[in-house]
């Protein structure tokens, strides 16, 4: 059979536009993610694929990066597909955009940092309200998230000073870094902390300083916790890469090993720099295991109609400087 022209002519168009149709569909996220199932291997064929989101609070960030590693794996054993979208800076702004973007776009569901702030509250009640069910990791929200896997954080930063008052020959005058985005009294690694230290004679917090989870901030505010309260000799941060700002700027003063710093997770340099003992103590999470357990609950409650339990606590260690490798 011959074609005429115009006919040829309307197949091509028909083509050029459903190819584009596909690229604005994978590429609906405005800050950068990417597609991370691609090339997988061995998917359970379970059915129709579910899609899921992660949306972190930060895009490159080696916590986070296993929460991705651990949530990819899953989904490759359960045939759900797994994207991750984070902001280049932490930023609630661009956290709740993203939250709203991947609601329009009709995912089956999001995984994301829970964060005490209005935008965030809103952002998961939309994704609710579509039917969408949101589970938070890492910290938890007050809203209808469906289930929050994660560390119990309060306890953990009582575990934290209680390691710390182990450590101490003397008193100790405290900055602490923390990284979370939320409102200082909403921060469970900090209320821990302060509630396990109120009563204990010759110690005290001088300052509290936020690092938008950023070394370099972390350093910055270190140094200028050091410049207002020069007695401060312990620093406590509450993220990775916290406790890296912090012996970054005692580097820069030849001060390394010189002072005491307490953190939070052994990834990426804060393990090597534990491993060192350049961070005498840290908090050791499972990420990976938070990002694992997410998608089977998910996919569970989606496919099985199996709703989870709403809190799900993962154990934390406390590690010692050179045995966080």
């Amino acid at each position: 059979m011959k074609l005429s022209i115009r006919t040829i002519v309307r197949i091509l168009l028909a083509l050029l536009l459903g190819t584009a149709a596909f690229g604005l569909f994978n590429n609906i996220f405005g800050v950068i993610g990417r597609p991370l199932l691609a090339g997988a291997t061995q998917v359970v064929d379970t059915g129709e694929t579910l899609r899921f989101v992660i949306v972190a609070p930060q895009y490159d960030h080696p916590y986070w990066e296993q929460v991705r590693r651990g949530a990819v794996a899953m989904g490759a054993k359960v045939g759900v597909h797994v994207d991750f979208y984070g902001p280049r800076r932490a930023s609630i702004d661009e956290q709740a955009q993203l939250l709203d973007q991947a609601t329009m776009a009709q995912v089956d569901g999001i995984i994301t940092q829970g964060v005490h702030d209005p935008q965030i509250d809103q952002a998961i009640d939309k994704a609710v309200n579509r039917g969408i069910p949101v589970i938070t990791v890492d910290t938890d929200s007050p809203g209808p998230r469906l289930a929050y896997v994660g560390s119990d954080n309060y306890t953990a930063g009582q575990r934290a000073a209680q390691d710390l008052l182990k450590r101490l020959t003397g008193p100790a005058v405290i900055g602490i870094i923390r990284g979370n985005l939320g409102p200082e009294q909403a921060d469970d690694r900090v209320r821990g902390f302060r509630d396990a230290l109120a009563d204990v004679p010759d110690v005290r917090i001088a300052a509290v300083e936020t690092s938008d989870l950023t070394r370099t901030a972390a350093g910055q505010q270190a140094l200028k916790i050091r410049q207002e309260h020069p007695d401060v000799n312990v620093f406590y941060g509450t993220t990775a890469l916290d406790a890296v700002g912090v012996v970054q700027s005692l580097t820069t003063e030849g001060m390394e090993g010189r002072l005491m710093v307490i953190g939070w997770d052994d990834v990426g340099e804060a393990a090597e720099l534990a491993g060192r003992g350049f961070i005498d103590s840290v908090v050791h999470q499972v990420p990976e295991e938070m990002g694992s357990r997410a998608v089977t609950l998910m996919e569970a409650y989606l496919r099985r109609d199996l709703r989870p339990q709403p809190i799900n606590f993962l154990p934390v260690q406390l590690r010692g400087g050179v045995e966080a490798k």
